[in-house]
């Protein structure tokens, strides 16, 4: 049976520092005895000078997550971006399909031969809830993109079908220096240093955003470079992230190789409250 978090190990995960890369000066050197063996180009992009102007300029921010004692546990950057649903070609298709068998059908020119040609094909159409309601509001959002096409000056804009307000996770990574993995098993925690910075630093963060400004999803690009897609699978079971079918980002060339990955801020919150309230297992209990 599983039993929420205890004022003790409450206090020890407030206990961590998590603060701004450009806080303090001697953050400039303190990163550079970070190590992460899988994501190594994560943590030259965190020494980068790159890195440093982005946080001073607000344009990314990045975190650093310590102990006490100073150690970096790990560190991550968040910053404004958008996931998209595209156009889908093939329902305009179906929907100029269903609108010419139609009107064929209901024309009194028609032929019997015509109605019985058209009839199968708009009674299937009629049973996946095809209406001409429905068919008229994606051929005149398919009109609409056309003829935006050839007003927008701006030819580098994408047209959609919705855009949704998001976060995006762009680095999150634990620092695997010698030491630092002892140190956190000190802290007596039942949780590994992502899973507890994911959850009592990230996810906050986004609650506190929410306050003031409306955000539908958190996406990242996960760098998994393992041939069984370990990295994706921690991401997906342990944080609760998907691989949408109709949903998409715009991928920075920093990102190529890397997996789109995305969930709901509501479900994001959900499992937040879970994650707490079912903090310690029972040792029958599946972890």
């Amino acid at each position: 049976m599983s039993t929420p978090i205890t004022l003790q190990q409450q206090e020890i995960l407030d206990s961590l520092i998590c603060e701004r890369l450009t806080s303090h000066d001697e953050n400039q050197n303190a990163i550079k005895s970070i190590v992460n063996n899988r994501n190594p180009n994560l943590v030259k992009a965190l020494q980068s000078d790159k890195a440093w102007k982005e946080d001073t300029s607000n344009s990314t921010l990045y975190y650093l997550v310590k102990t006490q004692s100073g150690t970096i546990l790990a560190f991550f950057a968040l910053r404004c971006g958008e996931v998209f649903r595209n156009v889908d070609e093939d329902l305009v298709k179906v929907a100029h399909r269903f609108i010419d068998n139609l009107s064929v059908f209901l024309d009194s020119n028609t032929t019997p031969e015509e109605k019985n040609r058209v009839k199968p094909e708009l009674a299937i159409a009629i049973r996946n809830g095809w209406n001409p309601e429905i068919a008229g509001y994606y051929i005149r959002k398919s009109a609409r993109r056309d003829e935006d096409v050839k007003n927008d000056v701006n030819k580098d804009n994408h047209r959609v079908a919705d855009t949704f307000s998001s976060v995006e996770v762009t680095v999150f990574c634990k620092n695997e220096a010698a030491g630092v993995e002892e140190e956190w098993r000190k802290l007596g925690l039942p949780y590994s240093i992502g899973l507890s910075v994911f959850w009592h630093h990230i996810v906050p963060k986004i609650k506190k955003l929410i306050s003031i400004v409306g955000c539908d999803y958190l996406y990242l690009f996960a760098a998994d470079k393992d041939a069984d897609g370990e990295l994706v699978n921690y991401y997906k079971t342990k944080l609760h992230f998907i691989n949408p079918v109709k949903l998409g980002a715009n991928k920075p060339s920093f990102d190529y190789d890397c997996f789109f990955l995305c969930q709901r801020v509501s479900e994001v919150l959900k499992h937040y409250s879970k994650f707490y309230s079912a903090y310690n297992h029972d040792i029958t209990d599946a972890v």
